[in-house]
C-alpha cells in the first residue's frame, strides 16, 4: 500500500529520465539488429555486378546500413534475414532481369537459399562449399560458363539447379550429400562421367540430359526415392544398370546414348509411368511392363534399336505404336510384319 504515494510523489525528471532509457534501450537494439559489414558487401557487390540498375524489381537496395533486412515497404527486394535480423538466409531474384557475373558470396556464411534463375548472369558459378547452410541453389536458365564448383561439405544441400547454361567439365563428386534430393545439370556442355550416386539415400531426381556425357550409367539400385532419372542425348555406353529396389521410379530416360545389353527387368517398379531408351544399341526382347502396369499410353519409347520383335499388346500400347518394334527395323517402317 505504500507503492502509490511514491509513484505519485516521482518527480517529472525522473519519468523523463526512464523515457531516455527506453529510447536508448531501444536504439541500442536497432543498431545491433544489423547484417555485418561483409554481407551488406556481398549484396552491394551483387547490385553492382549484375546492373541493379535495370534489374525489374530493386525496391530498397543500397539503402542504409541496416535497412537490408527491414520490413516492407523499406526492405531489400529478394532478401530474407534471420528472424534477428542479423544474417541474410535468402537471395531470390529469379526472373528479374540480372545481367552479369555473380560475385563471391563466401561472406554469407548463414545464407540458405540463392535463386537467380532466368535471368542473364555470365562468367562463373561462384565456390559455393564455403556456405554450409545453403539448401537451395538456383541459377537454371542463365548464360554461365566454366565448371560446377565442388560441392563437398554441403551436408545441407537439398536442391541443386545449374540446368541450361553453358557449362563444361565434369559433375563434381556427389558423395557426402545426405540430404541431397534434386540434382539438374541438363543443357549444358558437360564432359567426363556420371558420378558414384549410390550414397544419395534422399535423391529423388537427377537430370543430367544433353551433354556430352561419356562412360557407364552408375549404379541406382536401393535408391528407393529415386523418381526420375534422366540422362538422354549424351555419349554413354555399357548396359542399363539392374532397376532393383527402386520402388518409387516414375520416369527413366536413357535414349540417345550407345547403351548396349538389354533392358533390364522392370519388376517392382510400381510407379513406373514412362522409359525411354530408343536411339542406342540394345538387343534381346523388351522385359514385361511392371505388373500392374502404370506405363501411360503412347509415353514409353523403345525403338529404333536391334530388339528382338517380340509380340506384345502392352508395349504397344505403352509406345502407342502397333506393333511396338515397327520402328525398331526398316522392314517394318511401313508397317509389315
Amino acid at each position: 500500500m505504500q507503492l502509490m504515494p511514491y509513484m505519485k510523489a516521482a518527480s517529472p525528471f525522473g519519468a523523463l529520465m526512464v523515457c531516455a532509457g527506453l529510447i536508448a534501450a531501444a536504439t541500442t537494439t536497432s543498431v545491433q539488429a544489423q547484417i555485418p559489414a561483409s554481407e551488406r558487401q556481398v549484396l552491394l557487390n551483387l547490385y553492382n555486378s549484375t546492373n541493379g540498375d535495370f534489374w525489374g524489381q530493386n525496391t530498397g537496395w543500397n539503402g542504409a546500413a541496416g535497412t537490408e533486412c527491414a520490413p516492407a515497404p523499406n526492405a531489400w527486394f529478394g532478401i530474407t534475414c534471420d528472424a534477428a535480423g542479423t544474417h541474410v538466409t535468402e537471395i531470390d531474384l529469379g526472373y528479374n532481369f540480372l545481367s552479369g557475373p555473380v560475385p563471391d558470396l563466401s561472406a554469407l556464411t548463414a545464407l540458405q537459399v540463392f535463386d537467380a534463375d532466368v535471368n542473364s548472369l555470365t562468367g562463373s558459378i561462384p565456390p559455393l562449399s564455403g556456405l554450409p547452410a545453403l539448401y537451395l541453389f538456383d541459377v537454371t536458365g542463365n548464360s554461365l560458363t566454366g565448371s560446377i564448383p565442388s560441392l563437398s561439405g554441403m551436408s545441407n544441400l537439398q536442391f541443386f539447379y545449374v540446368g541450361a547454361n553453358q557449362l563444361s567439365g565434369s559433375i563434381p563428386t556427389l558423395t557426402a550429400l545426405p540430404n541431397l534430393q534434386s540434382i539438374y545439370v541438363n543443357d549444358n556442355r558437360l564432359t567426363g562421367s556420371i558420378p558414384a550416386l549410390g550414397s544419395l539415400s534422399a535423391l529423388y531426381a537427377f537430370e543430367a540430359s544433353t551433354n556430352q556425357l561419356t562412360g557407364t550409367i552408375p549404379a541406382l539400385s536401393g535408391l528407393t526415392n529415386l523418381s526420375l532419372f534422366a540422362a538422354e542425348f549424351n555419349r554413354l555406353t555399357g548396359p542399363i544398370p539392374a532397376l532393383t529396389n527402386l520402388p518409387g521410379l516414375t520416369f527413366l530416360n536413357v535414349d540417345h546414348n550407345q547403351l548396349s545389353g538389354s533392358i533390364p527387368a522392370l519388376t517392382g517398379l510400381g510407379n513406373l509411368v514412362s522409359i525411354a531408351v530408343d536411339h542406342n544399341q540394345l538387343t534381346g526382347s523388351p522385359p514385361v511392363p511392371p505388373s500392374p502396369s502404370q506405363l501411360v499410353n503412347g509415353s514409353s519409347v523403345l525403338c529404333p534399336n536391334p530388339l528382338t520383335p517380340t509380340p506384345s499388346s502392352t508395349w504397344d500400347a505403352a509406345t502407342g505404336i502397333t506393333p511396338w518394334y515397327s520402328a525398331c527395323d526398316p522392314i517394318f517402317a511401313n508397317g509389315f510384319e
